[in-house]
């Protein structure tokens, strides 16, 4: 049974102009929330962190706005409409992803007020070389994830609308890029909010539209393809399982998301904001991989990239599909100004300030959204080159996760020890990741695992190889080990981790 039948589309359009109206008055909303904000921003720290004074709720929605993003959407209703339960598994254990980030950033983020990026951070741990190297990954994968927001955006337009591939990414990154220039982190927070309840009132009513439609779960069952239901884990494919169930708990340690840690009040407002993230992701998580189970009953044939759009056109009423498309815009839109955001305050803050010292807080903010208007630019042209959309988040997470994950993790957990230690964690996860690529031919989970594998050897065998020879009590004051064999004692005293004792 089509649902959607009520109204007919305008000969114009593929959708209705009641949902055209409803879509066109979202990115129209956007812009006023952003101009608007933009009249309290006087200086930087406005612009990154709003002052610190945000409710738990508005936490909540920007981290996990930020998050859920098109590979959270039509990436993952993608893989699991091609792979089935293999893939639906794995995304199944992703809530637990976020109790392993209450343990290693909840707790410990209090130690880093004051800054304001994630160079920051990694320049408080390793100095001036850890914030040079975050600073070069961070524009790498600041790229990359603008790019595939806005590769989304386009399919959207494209799909829905009719219009180009271009137009539709040109428009989507328009409206984008001009309230997060001028709103900064306060437009974008207030923006997520909104985006935050309408994908958690849209996506379920519409997944109980199309279960329905397909006969409950046995009438799902019934259509779906064997090899749908079955996870087949030969030689062959093991190694990909626990790549991709490795990937998915591995600790979000990207710049957008250390900036929203950083904009929580204290650790308590962090960790119960967590905490609230990891009991609604599992429902929407089932909810999303029901829409890719749904779609491979219902529509075996299509081009598993528009499955999720199918979904929308196919099981909404007119109206509501508006409102849908609108909360699609605002889940992606979301996760790409959150990377505009920090990827501009890396720019002015990180990278000029450090520079030009000298420089104003009204220079300081200019370039901040400048800088903006020029990595737009830059995700428009990786879009335009862009093929999957999980196909890209991988390959640009190569680029980050295997160089920040465990420097930055151990850093917060309190481990300490110096840049040498970080440099030779950055060349192994370097070298250990090409090595995956060549073998796996792309740079995919496989090659991002033995990233983090090497980068763990680097780390921690360069810094155990100091502390064995002395050389770590030069760098870390208030450790004092001597040479030799008797080393070996005092690494047992002290515990497998030298800890920072302020």
């Amino acid at each position: 049974m089509r649902l959607i039948g009520i109204l007919d589309p305008m000969p114009n359009f593929p959708i209705h102009i009641i949902d055209v109206t409803i879509i066109c008055a979202y990115l129209i909303g956007c812009l006023i929330v952003g101009f608007y904000k933009s009249r309290k921003i006087k200086n930087i720290t406005e612009y990154t962190l709003g002052g610190k004074k945000f409710a738990t709720i508005v936490i909540v929605s920007t981290i996990f706005a930020t998050h859920i993003g098109a590979s959270s959407t039509i990436g993952t209703v993608e893989k699991v409409y091609s792979l089935g339960l293999f893939f639906a598994v794995v995304c199944f254990f992703s809530p637990l992803l976020w109790l392993i980030m209450v343990q290693i950033f909840g707790k410990n983020i209090d130690q880093f007020n004051g800054c304001l990026s994630i160079s920051d951070v990694m320049g408080k741990l390793y100095g001036e070389t850890g914030r040079w190297i975050t600073n070069t990954a961070a524009m790498v994968l600041s790229f990359g994830a603008v790019g595939i927001q806005v590769l989304a955006t386009g399919y959207i337009f494209n799909y829905f609308l009719g219009m180009s591939h271009l137009n539709g990414i040109l428009i989507g990154m328009g409206v984008l890029v001009c309230y997060s220039t001028f709103g900064g982190v306060r437009a974008v927070a207030l923006t997520d909010v909104f985006q935050f309840f309408v994908f958690f009132v849209a996506i379920p009513v519409a997944c109980i539209f199309a279960l329905d439609d397909i006969g409950g779960f046995e009438g799902l069952v019934e259509k779906l393809p064997p090899d749908h239901l079955t996870i087949d884990l030969t030689s062959q494919n093991i190694w990909l399982f626990l790549s991709l169930m490795i990937y998915n708990l591995t600790p979000l340690v990207g710049g957008a998301f250390i900036q929203r840690f950083l904009i929580a009040q204290n650790s308590k407002q962090l960790i119960k904001s967590l905490k609230i993230i990891a009991s609604v992701h599992l429902p929407l998580t089932i909810v999303i991989c029901l829409i890719g189970f749904i779609m491979k009953a219902n529509a075996p044939d299509i081009d598993p990239s528009t499955a999720f759009m199918y979904f929308v056109e196919r099981y909404l009423y007119v109206g509501i599909k508006g409102l849908m498309i609108a909360g699609m815009l605002a889940v992606i839109m979301s996760t790409a100004d959150s990377w505009l955001n920090y990827a501009s305050i890396l720019c002015a803050h990180d990278v000029c300030k450090r520079l030009f010292p000298d420089i104003s807080d009204k220079q300081e903010l200019n370039i901040a959204r400048l800088s903006t208007l020029g990595i737009g630019i830059v995700g428009i042209f990786i879009a335009l080159k862009g093929k999957g959309i999980m196909e890209l988040v991988w390959a640009a997470d190569n680029f980050w996760i295997p160089l920040i994950t465990v420097p930055l993790s151990a850093g917060f957990l309190k481990f300490r020890t110096n840049s040498k230690s970080f440099i030779a964690s950055s060349v192994v996860a370097v070298s250990f990741t090409c090595l995956g690529a060549y073998i796996e031919g792309t740079f995919a989970t496989i090659s991002l695992v033995l990233g983090l594998i090497g980068s763990t050897i680097g780390l921690f065998g360069m810094h155990y190889y100091q502390l064995w020879t002395g050389e770590i009590a030069k760098s870390i004051p208030g450790v004092v080990t001597p040479r030799g064999p008797g080393c070996l004692e005092q690494l047992y005293n002290l515990g497998l981790f030298v800890y920072d004792r302020a």
